[in-house]
């Protein structure tokens, strides 16, 4: 029986560093836990906010088509050509920053591409070429609204 005694008196150091690193290897797996945790509520909060900016972009992006199309009944060419910059510089931004489908990409795409030629039809007009057709250039606009 004096071997057991013996043996921990000359070895409580020894049995204390075990369960010290055992404390270590539980409070480490715990730490690895919540990091993992932090980092995946840091992803899904980084999609919500990318989210909600791009429908911000959008609402935006509305808000400047209906103006465009204001701005064609009053023929305002000049103020059209810093909008039509305007509606596809937020475009691009949307295409470029939002997680969206090769399908939402491409339709972004060709909005972009319309707002660019009515762009021009309009430089035309102020280059002295007759008006460009103002329902059809509104036509356009509508459509874009909707893709």
């Amino acid at each position: 029986m004096q071997l057991a005694p013996n043996f921990f008196e000359n070895h409580w150091g020894d049995l204390a560093s075990v369960i010290g690193f055992g404390i270590t290897i539980v409070t480490l797996l715990r730490t690895k836990s919540a990091a993992e945790a932090a980092k995946k509520a840091v992803l899904e909060l980084r999609s919500r906010l990318t989210t909600m900016n791009t429908v911000a972009e959008l609402s935006s992006v509305l808000e400047i088509i209906e103006e465009i199309k204001r701005l064609h009944r009053v023929q305002a060419w000049e103020i059209l050509l810093d909008r039509y910059s305007a509606v596809r510089r937020r475009l691009i931004s949307i295409q470029g920053s939002a997680q969206i489908t090769m399908n939402q990409s491409s339709l972004i795409a060709s909005a972009i591409q319309q707002f660019r030629t009515m762009e021009l039809r309009v430089e035309r007009t102020q280059r002295g070429n007759s008006p460009p057709d103002l329902a059809r250039l509104n036509r356009v606009a509508s459509k874009s609204e909707m893709t």
